[in-house]
């Protein structure tokens, strides 16, 4: 085992301190099980002689230096690492099969999520490395960066998805809630040494995946929430995951200037448009300015039922939905629903390099920028040359918007509410979808939605449920003027074409979160800036005029 630490004010004092923290509810749990182990060394000479001659003191602590590294090589197994201070859960030391030393998660059924740590509270800009193996079909692994406590930092997480054997990363922050910046599907299976990377410098935080002698740039994303901290690793869900060769050194670039809004050109005709085209017409249900519209006379009893049982804020789902360009000469394929009671009518595009969102739903968005036509499907697949989808709709966006079932629970379409980053420069111009905590909206609907979840209101019964298809616009009075322009855009939207209550989420956390695709402009999500949607609450809105609600 090779451990090499620099001395520079180490968090000692945080074990100690955070010992009445391990039941704390400020950190969620993905699954039954979570581990969390950290490395506390302080710079006495007892504490030095445990690891004799294994730590070595970094003089000049200049770009590139090495300040910690663990190979776990020299330590017994079966026995916890030297170094390493498990606040929740077991880690010990571990030889898999035809494998060197690792870290391994031991324990089963601890339901805290204290992170591990493993650093200096006084390091600022550095780069983690680690191996990971997500041994199991449930459960997540994790590096932490910029720890502060148990319920502050920034987390590079790799979890399974159940929708399919590959597994999916995430990069979030905890400060008191989950924040999600962005996440995505991983072309790694379940089992598979992944090596990833997380480099933070200023606000600048960017994670990595892949071999350590490949690895590919996963997202870059801006957040001045925390400016130093130690390290951690995290394990949850799973008694076959591991952890190896944790190493962190000092970050030798400077802080990289953030990426410019985009330029782009408004709207013409008061239309959303997308790679030139439409999206649908003007005045419909995405693109009439609600401004002036009338207020329902019942709109504070719906906010009322609303909040009853979600009182949260509102937050981004950053980066979860690719959306595939498609042209005319772009192979079709018949889509087979996966249920009798559903179809499809057109055949859908598809060709190597398409993707499938591969967090949640399985989401499959296309548009064909020739011919203007959208595909949307949900729990999509495309396997051995087969299509395959639950549901899905397809749109002609030089027509309306036509109601009926779609990839959400409301029946309305997921990338005409989503948030697109070609709009910031120029302005959000149609209606934005919501998703909404679960049990929080009535089992019913208004137009446009065609359909609700199926999920029954759980507060105390009230005449006055939100239904899905509702249209809800921010106050005038509202003041966002210290917002960034990325959360600006989005308040600007909300007070002249509002947001549909749209889906159903109980992923991550019980905010109500707006729906993102990832960027094509070569711009950049700036996660400090969304950040400001969680001031938010639904009591901030108004319930415009309710049409006829269906059950």
């Amino acid at each position: 085992m090779f451990k090499a630490f620099a001395i520079a004010g180490f968090i000692a004092a945080f074990a100690t301190g955070c010992s009445g923290q391990l039941s704390s509810p400020g950190v969620p749990s993905q699954t039954a099980s979570s581990s969390i182990s950290s490395a506390i060394v302080a710079s006495s000479a007892p504490q030095s002689a445990l690891f004799a001659g294994s730590i070595r003191q970094a003089g000049s602590q200049q770009a590139g230096t090495v300040v910690f590294s663990d190979t776990f090589e020299q330590d017994p197994v079966n026995f916890p690492a030297p170094g390493w201070s498990t606040l929740s859960g077991l880690f010990s030391v571990c030889q898999p099969s035809g494998k060197t030393h690792e870290y391994c998660q031991k324990s089963a059924g601890d339901a805290s999520a204290v992170p591990n740590l493993a650093g200096s509270a006084s390091w600022t800009d550095y780069q983690l490395d680690a191996d990971l193996v997500h041994g199991s079909t449930a459960g997540a692994v994790s590096v932490l960066a910029r720890m502060k406590d148990a319920g502050h930092f920034y987390a590079l997480t790799i979890r399974s998805n159940a929708a399919s054997s590959q597994e999916i990363w995430q990069l979030w922050k905890y400060d008191g809630r989950r924040t999600e910046f962005t996440g995505r599907g991983l072309a790694s299976p379940v089992g598979q040494t992944i090596h990833v990377r997380l480099v933070v410098s200023g606000p600048s935080i960017s994670a990595y995946a892949g071999q350590s002698d490949a690895l590919n740039l996963l997202a870059t994303i801006s957040d001045s929430t925390y400016a130093s901290g130690g390290i951690g690793i995290r394990s949850s869900g799973s008694t076959s995951s591991t952890f190896d060769n944790v190493t962190v050194s000092l970050a030798g670039s400077p802080h990289p200037t953030p990426s410019p809004s985009p330029s782009s050109t408004p709207p013409a005709g008061g239309v959303a448009t997308y790679d030139g085209c439409p999206i649908f017409t003007p005045g419909d249900y995405y693109n009439a300015d609600i401004t002036n519209a009338a207020i329902d006379t019942h709109s504070a009893d719906y906010l009322a039922s609303v909040e009853a049982v979600d009182n949260t804020g509102f937050q981004d789902s950053l980066g979860i939905e690719p959306v595939n360009t498609a042209v005319n000469n772009t192979p079709l394929y018949t889509v087979h629903p996966k249920v009798s009671w559903h179809s499809f009518s057109v055949q859908y595009p598809w060709q190597q390099g398409f993707q499938i969102e591969n967090i949640g739903d399985a989401h499959y968005v296309a548009i064909n920028k020739d011919s203007c036509h959208l595909y949307e499907a949900y729990g999509a697949s495309f396997n051995n040359g087969v299509f395959s989808a639950y549901d899905g709709k397809d749109y002609d966006l030089h027509q309306p918007f036509k109601i009926g079932s779609g990839v959400m629970a409301s029946g309305l379409s997921y990338f005409a509410g989503a948030v697109r980053h070609e709009e910031i420069a120029t302005g959000i111009h149609h209606a934005l979808d919501i998703a909404v905590w679960q049990n929080a909206l009535c089992n019913c609907y208004t137009a446009p939605a065609n359909s609700g979840d199926g999920v029954p209101y759980q507060g105390a019964a009230t005449a006055y449920e939100l239904p899905y298809g509702a249209q809800l616009r921010l106050k005038a009075t509202y003041d966002c003027s210290r917002w960034g322009p990325q959360s600006g855009a989005i308040c600007t939207a909300l007070k002249h074409y509002g947001m549909l209550m749209s889906d159903t989420d109980g992923h991550y956390g019980n905010n109500n979160k707006f729906f993102f695709v990832n960027p094509t402009d070569g711009g950049a999500w700036d996660g400090g800036d969304l950040g400001a949607l969680n001031s938010l609450r639904f009591s901030d809105f108004d319930v415009l005029k309710l049409g006829t609600i269906k059950h």
